[in-house]
Parts: C-alpha cells; structure tokens; sequence
C-alpha cells in the first residue's frame, strides 16, 4: 500500500488535482493557491477573492491505482484498481475521469475542456477511454548501453 497526498482545486468550468510525496509538500502548495488553506478538512474557498475556486486537500492510500472523477462539478479522488475503474467510469456517461497507475513526482490531472495532466494512463470524456500518448521515460537506454546491446 502506498500514500499519496493531494490538493484539489474545483471551479467552476475547471478542476485540478495535484499529488504530493508528503504532506508538507501538499500543505505548501495549498498555502500557496489560498491563505486559510488546511489538509484534511472541507473545501474551502479564497473569499477575498473572487471566491469561485474551492481547494481541498487530504490523503489516500492506494494499492493499484487512483481515479480522479469530476461528475456535476463534484472532484472525487479514489482507490481503485484499473479494471474496477474502466468499468466504472463507463457506466457514467455525465462524469469525466482520469486513472493513474501509480505516483510519480509531479504528477497532476486537469479536466477542463479536455483531459491534460502528467503522469496518467487513460482518461475519460464521457463516451471514450483515451489511452495517455505520453511516453514513460523509465528505462531508456543511454546510447553507449544501446550500442553495446546490438554489438552482441
């Protein structure tokens, strides 16, 4: 099991949410968008502001995946593996969703006009699955590792 922390940031045409290694590392960034900002309560909003953008910020436990669903303007961030999660979005064709594998550093999710973000594997529009097209830099070969391989 693995621990990711979040902070959600739901306005009115946009949502985000972006995960964080520790929970200072999310607080900071909550700070950051709102002054008042607190890990682990109710979503709060910058009424200085223009007050339209609510944050909320809190933790997940994950074994095998993360779902983040938007589904009549309410942001849903959820345990779950990919296969419950394919199933699951398809059966709601009002929400819009993206699945995540895993955590990596800096990894995000913006659903707005279309689904963006870093670090997801496929993404939901309401009718379709997207696979991401954005390659996973893992395991690149330097050049001189690669030249060696074909020299065997």
């Amino acid at each position: 099991m693995a621990k990711v922390y979040y902070v959600a940031e739901n306005a009115p045409d946009y949502s985000q949410v972006n995960f964080y290694k520790t929970e200072k590392e999310a607080l900071e960034f909550g700070l950051s968008q709102i002054p008042n900002f607190e890990m682990g309560e109710e979503p709060m909003n910058d009424e200085e502001n223009d007050g339209e953008e609510w944050f909320h910020g809190a933790e997940l436990t994950f074994d095998k995946g993360i779902l983040y669903t938007v589904d009549y303007g309410e942001v849903m961030i959820e345990a779950i593996d990919e296969d419950a999660a394919r199933e699951k979005v398809q059966q709601n064709e009002d929400a819009v969703a993206i699945f995540f594998d895993g955590f990596t550093k800096g990894m995000y999710g913006y659903q707005g006009r279309d689904a963006d973000g870093k670090g997801y594997k496929w993404d939901w529009d309401g009718s379709n699955i997207n696979e991401s097209n954005k390659p996973k830099m893992k395991h690149i070969k330097m050049f001189e590792q690669f030249s060696k391989d074909i020299k065997k």
